[in-house]
């Protein structure tokens, strides 16, 4: 009796430490204390990512070659259209400008009225949105494309990747917005379209996995962010196919390539796209956000585990650890 008493204890005080660590983690998650940790083992494991190109995604990048044959950066806006006119031309799927349209061009007023004529002919056009921080004041406000472009997309997404305090690029939030996280990611709208789906934020079917983690503004002038995500990384091997801007306007390949894809055009010329840091080297923008793309696609973008869950799941390995240790046996468990 002695015996069955004395592993009772036991038993009872190993319940009680299991209880403590599972605690004790779920607090070092929820205060953040982890992150250094968190980002080491998720840089670690995209090391060895397999998120695989589908094909079905092209980039025209905007890269020297293409600055240096049609002129310096910004270029009128009707090479924009002639553009656009090719790839309506080829039946492409979706067409994602990583390009800011915030004002017009007021020396170039046809120029523009052009692209603008060119943006809905095939209702297949997602426009970027920029939030800007105003001065000293903190102040948030949205920098959507001028109005003559606005009303002619097909949809509207912000471009904003999540850079952590070390300045390496790791998630972003499927939904942003000033006072309210109104707007889609622009991979996120790109992907909608391709299915149909409304472009309304309430339009919930990738959101399911990603509810862990929503940032609400403390005013309607802050920016509110919901439903974050991690971003897989691709295997070095796994790339994107890119062509050059300046290639595609004088139609000097096999445009074909471009029938029922997604395009995505951005700058990638030295000193004009933005080069992000990542988990396994420098990106640009354009092709993250194509690696968006293809994580949504997939269903492979990752969800953070809520502080509940790795209570439990903190607990159970506690157990089991002790199990493995042999220090708590399942007769002893039970208390038999």
């Amino acid at each position: 009796m002695k015996q069955i008493s004395l592993r009772g204890q036991q038993t009872a005080l190993l319940l009680v430490l299991a209880l403590l660590i599972s605690t004790l983690s779920t607090y070092l998650f929820y205060s953040g204390k982890t992150e250094s940790l968190d980002r080491f083992h998720y840089d670690h494991v995209q090391q060895f990512s397999r998120l695989s190109s589908s094909g079905e995604i092209v980039i025209i990048e905007i890269d020297d070659k293409s600055l240096n044959q049609l002129g310096r950066w910004p270029w009128a806006r009707k090479t924009h259209a002639n553009l656009l006119e090719i790839l309506h031309e080829l039946e492409t799927k979706v067409i994602v400008f990583d390009i800011l349209f915030p004002e017009a061009d007021e020396n170039d007023h046809q120029s523009d009225l052009l692209f603008s004529e060119a943006i809905p002919k095939k209702n297949n056009v997602v426009l970027p949105i920029h939030y800007e921080t105003l001065d000293q004041t903190g102040m948030i406000v949205e920098s959507p494309p001028h109005p003559l472009f606005y009303g002619q997309a097909a949809s509207i997404g912000h471009i904003h990747l999540e850079a952590d305090d070390d300045g390496i690029v790791r998630s972003i939030f499927l939904n942003a917005g000033v006072g309210k996280p109104y707007w889609p990611h622009i991979s996120l709208a790109a992907l909608r379209l391709t299915k149909n789906l409304s472009s309304q934020p309430s339009s919930a079917e990738y959101f399911s996995s990603f509810r862990s983690k929503t940032e609400s503004p403390a005013s309607s002038i802050t920016l509110s962010r919901s439903h974050h995500a991690f971003i897989p990384m691709p295997a070095s091997d796994q790339g994107i196919r890119h062509i050059s801007y300046v290639d595609v306007i004088d139609r000097r390949i096999d445009l074909s390539l471009f029938k029922n894809k997604i395009v995505l055009i951005g700058a990638t010329a030295t000193g004009l796209g933005d080069v992000l840091a990542t988990p396994i080297g420098n990106m640009h923008g354009v092709e993250i956000n194509a690696w968006v793309i293809e994580g949504l696609k997939q269903k492979r973008l990752i969800a953070e585990i809520p502080a509940l869950y790795s209570g439990v799941i903190s607990f159970v390995m506690a157990l089991i650890l002790m199990f493995v240790l042999g220090h708590l046996s399942p007769k002893a468990f039970l208390g038999t």
